[in-house]
C-alpha cells in the first residue's frame, strides 16, 4: 500500500488544490494541499484510536499527507485485496479521496477518477512503483 501512496498521493495533492498547502475549497470546509474536511480529520482520529490530528493540521502538508495515508490505508484495503490493474487500484483509491469510504462506487466520483487517470498517463509511474517491489 504505502508504495501506492507514494505515487497517489502528490497526484491527488495535484487535483485537489494545484499543490497549494494555503488552499480553500468547498465554501470554506475542505483545507490545506489535500482538502481535507473536519469529519475527515474525526474520522483519522477513530481510525488511530486517538486525538492525534485537530483540524488545524490540515494546514500542515506533512500532517495532511499522514491523515491520508491513515485514511486511505483503512478505506482502501479490500480494493488493494482485488486483482485488478495497478492503475485501477490507484484511480479506486483517489475515488474514495474524493468521495469517502465508498466514493469508488459513486457515480460522482468518475470525473475524478478521469482527472487522475489523466495525471497518470502524463507520469511513469509503472516505473516509480516497480522501483517499490
Amino acid at each position: 500500500m504505502e508504495a501506492f501512496l507514494d505515487i497517489l498521493i502528490p497526484l491527488l495533492m495535484i487535483i485537489e488544490s494545484g499543490g497549494d498547502p494555503n488552499a480553500v475549497g468547498d465554501k470554506g470546509t475542505s483545507i490545506g494541499i489535500l482538502q481535507i474536511r473536519s469529519i475527515t480529520v474525526r474520522d483519522v482520529n477513530r481510525i488511530i484510536g486517538k486525538n492525534r490530528y485537530t483540524p488545524a493540521n490540515r494546514w500542515d502538508r506533512d500532517k495532511s499527507i499522514a491523515m491520508c495515508r491513515i485514511y486511505l490505508g483503512r478505506y482502501g484495503k479490500k480494493i488493494m485485496e482485488r486483482r485488478i490493474p495497478t492503475r485501477e487500484k490507484l484511480i479506486l483509491l483517489g475515488r474514495i479521496w474524493n468521495g469517502g469510504p465508498s466514493g469508488y462506487q459513486k457515480q460522482a466520483t468518475r470525473k475524478y477518477g478521469q482527472c487522475l487517470n489523466r495525471l497518470l498517463d502524463s507520469m511513469n509511474w509503472q516505473d516509480q512503483l516497480a522501483v517499490a517491489f
